[in-house]
């Protein structure tokens, strides 16, 4: 016995079904994952060309000049002791550049409250320049620095540093973060 048909219109009707069927497959099944894949596809092009966007921008000029280095974007030490002591030395190396004169440093409780962040208030006075300049090379430089609250009033007492008044005095918080 045979399945094929033997007459001519048979197997004509046999092949149509066959290929319906055939048709049918491809159109609920086949089509929809190759559909699947291209949007895929299109999907992890994206995400790569915004990956390649974000590496650039990481490793691309910053503004007033000079580049991110990765490495040296978060505070290191085995402990936030140690790492406060590097945030306090990198704001005192920024702040003398600047002409600004550092009056005090203190840990602040949010460092203490949130595992990898080390938070300071610092007190200073300088004139105007010297303070922007300060700012400026806290939130340029390395490590990564963010200042949390500024409050920026005119000086009660006007002493002078290298010839010019101190007509500022600026307290700042500022946070920066410990590498994982």
């Amino acid at each position: 016995m045979s399945l094929r048909p033997r007459r001519p219109l048979s197997r004509i009707a046999f092949w149509s079904v066959n290929v319906a069927v055939l048709a049918l497959v491809y159109v609920a099944l086949v089509q929809p994952v190759a559909a699947w894949f291209v949007d895929r596809q299109a999907e992890i092009e994206e995400k790569t060309d915004l990956l390649a966007r974000y590496e650039r921008a990481v490793a691309g000029p910053r503004p007033g000049g000079g580049s991110v280095d990765v490495a040296g974007a978060f505070l290191l030490g085995p402990t936030d002791a140690v790492r406060s002591a590097a945030l306090q030395e990198a704001v005192r190396r920024i702040a003398t550049a600047s002409g600004a004169r550092v009056l005090s440093v203190s840990d602040l409780p949010l460092a203490r409250e949130r595992a990898g962040i080390v938070a300071l208030r610092v007190d200073m006075a300088g004139s105007l320049k010297a303070v922007g300049q300060t700012i400026a090379g806290l939130e340029r430089g390395t490590p990564m620095l963010a200042i949390a609250r500024a409050g920026i009033r005119a000086s009660a007492t006007r002493d002078e540093v290298a010839g010019e008044l101190t007509p500022l005095d600026v307290q700042l918080d500022i946070v920066g973060y410990a590498a994982r």
